[in-house]
């Protein structure tokens, strides 16, 4: 990806709730382009996950984590990675396909979610 692509970070939050408890926050992006997902590179996956997270105004992540249908072999878990010791509850990054205004693909963060404990 070009270095002159500015991602749009806008966002709407829905929350999940059962009874008075809330259960989750997920974080849906609806700019345009997304946030990037480096996914060759730890370094910059750490830094667009901290840069999405920053922009959401939550808590950055301190390491890389892998793909989480690597570990758990099933096809639904694919694009999402997650931390489950993340300070407020459990986050995932669900991974989508963006497409840039001169119409290139790449991977972007599509929303991030939280479930609390």
């Amino acid at each position: 990806m070009g270095c002159s692509t500015k991602y749009d970070y806008s966002y709407k939050i829905v929350t999940h709730s059962m009874g008075k408890k809330l259960d989750a926050t997920q974080y849906l992006f609806t700019g345009s382009p997304k946030p990037p997902l480096e996914l060759n590179n730890k370094n910059d996956f750490l830094n667009n996950v901290n840069t999405a997270l920053e922009k959401l105004n939550l808590p950055r992540v301190n390491y890389y984590v892998t793909e989480k249908s690597k570990m758990t072999g099933f096809r639904l878990d694919r694009g999402i990675y997650e931390w489950e010791d993340y300070s407020l509850g459990t986050l995932q990054i669900h991974r989508g396909n963006g497409r840039t205004k001169l119409s290139k693909e790449y991977d972007c963060i599509n929303y991030v979610s939280i479930r609390y404990r």
